[in-house]
């Protein structure tokens, strides 16, 4: 068991279908997904009516002006360009080399990210956690926390609020320009926490190289990752709406048709009109207005029957174009796992044929040092080189 570890902490796009297996990325093992650790699992909207119904309402109180009311708080900062309704942050132990899922270092890691959790809860009193789990179903544990910022005292708007910058400056981070953000400042703080978590479990926090902008190699990876998540939740968004907007569709047109097999032709005063028979005929004669209300009858008859025809026609039209776009979401999120399996496998065919590549121009070199009878000085060479390197590493 390697008692050096990494830590990534980083602040995520945020995904609670992804989060809750409501969809899975190509990276996820669904054999493993029942050992994910549920910690923390509200619906946003409760969330919402029990952080802000009462300051929305003491807000709306104040308000001389209607238009200046809030109906929906939660609405309101899903509007909002200023705010989000919530932020992820990701937490993780080791990689996938020496603390993989499945391993007793795996093991481990989870049980510390959970220690963790429950230290990070009671340490952020204006960090409201509504959604969180450990994944056991990817190739290295690791905690996802969403959570909606809860800002209070606040003299503009509601007293209490959604602001992430408000919160974490109540908690003692003031951002110290783009580099030092007050999200990256706590984000820091909580990852020393849970270096303290690993110190009370035997583990030692591991420094690794810092790249892409400050952030280590594996929160780099960690980021990647989440970005390619919301890239698929994005496409699949898209489609969704669109088969909403079809399944609208289908509803108006299905009402239309309902109102006008409502519609009654009155049959009753077409049998009440006085006819008067001709004599010697089979003809018979009605009076001219009861002409005019027969004629009209018979024409809102006809026009009522080709109006149903017609929307009948169109509805069925609708159901099929809703059941072939369901058709292609599916095959989408056929097409988008397979893609991102093909780009593992070709990543891994380039690292194979790089391997076979290398090995032949080590294979030609020992060729070359032995026909010209130079092993003695290459492994002499080698000697020294090994020597300075650790000369400068002192």
């Amino acid at each position: 068991m390697s008692t050096q570890k990494s830590i990534s902490g980083i602040i995520g796009k945020g995904s609670i279908r992804h989060n809750n297996r409501e969809f899975y990325a190509a990276n996820v093992n669904q054999d493993r997904t029942k050992d994910n650790i549920i910690l923390c699992k509200q619906d946003i909207h409760k969330a919402y009516h029990e952080l802000f119904d009462k300051p929305l309402s003491e807000y709306n109180a104040k308000q001389k002006r209607k238009d200046r009311c809030i109906s929906d708080y939660y609405e309101h900062i899903r509007l909002s360009k200023q705010e989000k309704l919530f932020y992820e942050v990701i937490f993780q132990i080791g990689d996938m080399k020496d603390t993989a899922v499945g391993t007793e270092d795996g093991e481990q890691a989870a049980k510390i990210l959970q220690e963790f959790y429950e230290k990070l809860q009671t340490n952020n009193p204006h960090i409201h956690i509504f959604n969180a789990v450990i994944h056991m179903d990817e190739a290295t544990p690791h905690l996802h926390i969403d959570f909606i910022p809860v800002a209070t005292e606040s003299k503009r708007g509601l007293s209490t609020r959604n602001s992430l910058s408000k919160a974490l400056e109540q908690q003692g981070f003031k951002s110290e320009g783009k580099l030092n953000t007050c999200a990256k400042l706590w984000i820091d703080s909580e990852k020393e926490r849970l270096a303290e978590c690993m110190t009370e479990h035997g583990l030692e926090h591991e420094n690794k190289g810092i790249k892409r902008s400050n952030l280590s190699v594996e929160e780099y990876k960690l980021q990647k990752r989440m970005e390619e998540v919301a890239e698929i939740e994005e496409q699949l968004t898209v489609k969704t709406k669109q088969l909403s907007n079809l399944n609208d569709k289908i509803t108006d047109k299905q009402s239309e048709l309902k109102k006008l097999s409502d519609k009654e032709i009155k049959i009753k005063d077409i049998d009440k009109i006085p006819v008067e028979k001709v004599m010697f005929s089979d003809k018979v004669k009605i009076k001219s207005e009861d002409f005019d209300t027969l004629q009209n009858t018979s024409k809102k008859y006809y026009s009522n029957r080709q109006n149903n025809s017609f929307l009948k026609a169109k509805v069925k039209l609708l159901e099929s174009e809703n059941e072939d776009l369901k058709e292609t979401i599916s095959e989408q999120n056929s097409e988008l796992s397979e893609l991102k399996s093909l780009r593992g496998k070709l990543k891994i065919s380039k690292l194979e044929n790089e391997i076979q590549r290398l090995q032949k121009l080590i294979d030609k070199l020992f060729e070359f040092i032995d026909k010209f009878k130079l092993r003695d000085m290459w492994e002499n060479f080698i000697q020294k080189s090994k020597k300075r390197d650790r000369n400068m590493e002192r």
